[in-house]
């Protein structure tokens, strides 16, 4: 991967991840510009390493066909790690008080967004 779209992704990631957290942040909501910024960063990242491992299995392979079946990658693993990382700072977020529940929007929303910001931009 280039260095340009590796600048252009992580670049897309923080502006759409900004976007989503000012507007949390205005509407005076958990889990605001920072922590969406920062979540979707690390998931963009993540995806796109994960990517690099994947074409460089490959060409491995391809370069050495006697390592064909040693040498592998499973492009699920990283992102699940990623995914259940979100799902703990989205349950995270969530506060019980009084019988009442508070931010369970914030939880779904980090777990949502992120995870589809990064994998437009990280995967594509």
């Amino acid at each position: 991967m280039r260095t340009v779209d590796i600048i252009l992704r992580i670049f897309l990631a923080i502006l759409m991840s900004g976007l989503v957290g000012f507007d949390r942040e205005f509407k005076n909501r958990p889990a605001g510009i920072r922590t969406h910024i920062l979540v979707c960063l690390g998931a963009t990242m993540i995806a796109m390493l994960q990517r690099e491992i994947g074409l460089d299995s490959i060409a491995m392979a391809q370069k050495y066909p006697e390592l064909a079946g040693v040498v592998r990658s499973d492009e699920a693993r990283l992102i699940a790690q990623v995914v259940s990382g979100i799902g703990f700072l989205g349950a995270g977020t969530i506060i019980v008080t009084k019988r009442t529940v508070k931010g369970h929007n914030s939880g779904f929303f980090m777990d949502g967004r992120c995870i589809r910001i990064s994998h437009w931009y990280g995967l594509l």
